[in-house]
């Protein structure tokens, strides 16, 4: 997009003069007039500092560097070169391929043809010499080399010219762009252990509707006083004067109109905290199955679950509810710590016995039926709506154990959080908003933010960015976190120097060719990865079924989730059936696969998926009819 002098920042996160080495400082002045000559014979007027940057960004190249400038800038004066006037037996020995099917003795050939060939025959030429000449150099390379090899060996069989629009592939593209440098000089690995010294837990809340899920949060950030009396006490009016005086705590995570209205959670909502020693991504999720997708979507951002459960209710030990389901996507999706929180407990007056049955229900179900170990799972009674055993510890004749805040901090503190930063960096795009609001607006070039959670590696102000599968590239102006302090109802939006796997960030773009070509789903690479990341519509997955009213034959059609984003697809081929037969586990070729087997298929999609191997961007949930079918991963 072009821009003005106001417009762009002079900061050191595009080039900095004092880096340069004494030869790289000596051949930056050397053709900084040069290029200052061509852009004023182009009728462009572009200050020494973007020409210093882009004689830089191209390696000293001054073809490069020039051609960045025009992708950059406007013309001054809007003028047309003229073409220079060349002997007719030039032209009269160039071949083009629409001059095949006329007359041998035709030599017509269109102005618009003699400039695309003159231009192609003189790219070699150096750029001093084809300034004196006048030629504009406006063709992409292979097209050059087509026409020229024509020019030169006409004997040989005419190729077909492409138009420029046609030519601008993927690969061409990619190649133009230059790799960016960071913006800020740090030592990577003090940052890193900055910030691993206050470890991020990413905690998603699952459980029934109605379970008390929204309470229990909004009560969790209430008592730690993120959330103030007065903002309390005008969400109890107005759920008073809607007849729904106890869901003022919800309300605090449920604040679109339809989800108040409806009493439900209907999409994700995220809150970040921030304890003394530790950090927490607390993600409420819908507990309704019509919002089963939103629910798989935070589930893919997490790393523990919190599963509540309604005291009062029967449909934990009558095996129903939406519970079961939720948790054995949980599992499936990579999710191996669980906390279970009975809720409601005082409108049952801290029953022990009852609190104990649901527990022991839900351990059997978790141990015998998904292979939960025991060290993963932890269990502990609460009331959300009083707040009894959320942040203050709670004690009776029975229990005078942990709050949640303790269990949560407890789990933090053991949680296995090593990533390997020297991976290549990886995320998933949650959101996609403007510079200018919070909400989901049309994409600006100079204004563009992507939301999501690090999968993989590290990331830094400056440097660039690829985004797949559209393949567009940006640089990144800015990385943002934010988080809520303990006693402070401020949501702190931090600066980030770097960002690293586990953080979930918001990414300032610029430098943006197409941004309509960005979209939520889209996977976030740096730009030099070109080995990571496969994109295909037939993809391999090792899936475990639930219960299915049928079996899944070749051919069945599906739709397949992978974190916010779904897919129409079908089961192409399997690959093979997980059976036990007499106590050993085979691997059989199978037409079909029925209930609760573990099998191998390949799965096409009705869009290409960008594909790379790091397991939380490759788990997928399957869904039949509205039912959830199975889950699984790709595997590459």
């Amino acid at each position: 997009m072009p821009y003005s002098d106001d417009d762009y920042d002079y900061s050191d996160d595009q080039f900095d003069e004092d880096n340069l080495n004494d030869d790289e400082y000596d051949l930056l002045y050397e053709l900084l007039p040069n290029l200052r000559a061509i852009a004023e014979d182009e009728n462009y007027n572009v200050n020494d500092n973007f020409l210093k940057e882009y004689i830089w960004e191209s390696n000293f190249n001054l073809d490069d560097a020039f051609q960045i400038l025009a992708e950059n800038h406007k013309h001054t004066i809007s003028t047309k070169p003229e073409l220079p006037k060349l002997e007719n037996k030039f032209l009269s020995q160039i071949i083009l391929p629409d001059q095949q099917k006329t007359s041998k003795n035709q030599s017509h050939i269109s102005s618009t043809s003699k400039h695309i060939l003159i231009s192609t025959i003189f790219s070699s030429f150096p750029i001093a010499k084809r300034r004196k000449l006048n030629i504009d150099i406006n063709i992409p390379s292979n097209l050059a080399v087509k026409i020229k090899k024509n020019f030169e060996k006409q004997k040989e069989p005419v190729q077909e010219v492409k138009q420029k629009d046609e030519i601008n592939t993927v690969t061409e593209k990619i190649s133009k762009i230059n790799i960016t440098k960071p913006k800020f000089k740090i030592d990577i690995q003090d940052e890193i252990n900055k910030k691993i010294s206050k470890p991020l837990l990413s905690v998603i809340v699952i459980g029934h509707v109605d379970s008390g899920k929204s309470t229990t949060i909004g009560r969790l950030l209430y008592d730690l006083k993120i959330v103030d009396s007065r903002t309390l006490h005008k969400l109890t009016k107005q759920a008073e004067e809607l007849g729904k005086g106890s869901f003022s705590l919800a309300w605090i995570m449920d604040q679109t109109a339809e989800e108040r209205k409806r009493g439900v959670t209907i999409d994700i909502v995220q809150t970040q905290i921030e304890t003394e020693k530790f950090k927490f991504n607390i993600i409420d999720s819908p507990g309704h199955k019509d919002y089963l997708p939103q629910m798989i979507n935070g589930i893919t951002q997490a790393d523990v679950a919190i599963i509540i459960i309604d005291a009062t209710s029967d449909l934990i030990l009558n095996m129903a509810g939406s519970t079961f389901e939720q948790l054995r996507i949980a599992k499936n999706l990579g999710i191996e710590n669980l906390l279970i929180v009975v809720n409601k407990m005082d409108l049952i007056n801290w029953d022990h016995d009852r609190f104990t049955l649901i527990n022991d229900t839900i351990n059997d179900y978790l141990f015998n039926n998904l292979n939960y170990s025991s060290n993963n799972i932890k269990s502990i009674p609460i009331s959300g709506f009083k707040g009894e055993n959320i942040v203050k510890n709670y004690s009776n004749d029975w229990y005078n154990g942990p709050s949640l805040l303790n269990i949560l901090e407890s789990i933090n503190s053991s949680f296995n959080h090593h990533s390997n930063f020297t991976d290549p960096f990886a995320m998933s795009i949650t959101d996609i908003q403007s510079n200018d609001s919070g909400s989901l607006l049309s994409k600006k070039a100079d204004s563009l933010i992507i939301h999501g959670r690090i999968q993989s590696g590290i990331i830094q102000p400056g440097e660039s960015i690829k985004i797949w599968p559209s393949l567009e590239t940006a640089q990144i102006d800015s990385v943002i976190t934010t988080s809520s302090k303990i006693n402070s109802s401020n949501i702190d939006r931090i600066n980030e120097k770097i960002g690293i796997s586990g953080d979930f960030v918001e990414l300032k773009l610029k430098k943006i060719e197409t941004p309509d070509q960005i979209s939520i789903g889209d996977i976030v690479t740096k730009i030099d990865s070109k080995e990571l990341v496969q994109i295909s519509d037939n993809i391999n997955c090792e899936i475990t079924l639930f219960e299915l009213d049928r079996p899944l034959m070749e051919g069945t059609p599906l739709v397949l989730f992978r974190g916010v984003i779904s897919y129409e697809a079908r089961i192409g081929s399997i690959i093979w059936v997980e059976t036990n037969l007499d106590g050993t586990l085979k691997k059989k070729k199978r037409k079909h696969v029925a209930s609760n087997q573990r099998c191998k298929v390949t799965i096409v999609t009705d869009k290409s998926l960008p594909l790379l191997d790091i397991p939380k961007l490759n788990r997928i949930v399957l869904r039949k009819e509205g039912v959830i079918v199975g889950a699984g991963i790709i595997k590459l």
